[in-house]
């Protein structure tokens, strides 16, 4: 299972980050490189996941999704939030819950 953001929303979004900033971008997205990324922000997993920033906090806290912490900025790997996906949907698959 792929996480819904996809390379095509992850070069959009560069794209107006480097068109709104007005600098000239050296991204590698913005070259034609197609570098998988490898991590997300909170945002990016709230998005991905349709829940609030809350409550990715939530599961962050309470250890159901792991968390890489560098300086004072969170980011999540995208292994941890497709097994987080994963086991979740295997969870609700063994107790018939809608």
């Amino acid at each position: 299972m792929r996480l819904p953001i996809d390379t095509q929303t992850v070069r959009s979004d560069s794209r107006e980050v480097c068109a709104s900033t007005e600098a000239k971008c050296h991204c590698s997205v913005e070259s034609g490189t197609d570098v998988p990324r490898l991590l997300y922000t909170v945002e990016n997993v709230a998005q991905a996941l349709a829940i609030g920033r809350s409550k990715v906090y939530e599961l962050m806290n309470s250890g159901l999704l792991p968390a890489v912490h560098i300086g004072r900025s969170v980011r999540f790997r995208a292994s941890d939030v497709r097994d987080f996906v994963q086991g979740w949907q295997r969870c609700v698959d063994e107790t018939g819950a809608q």
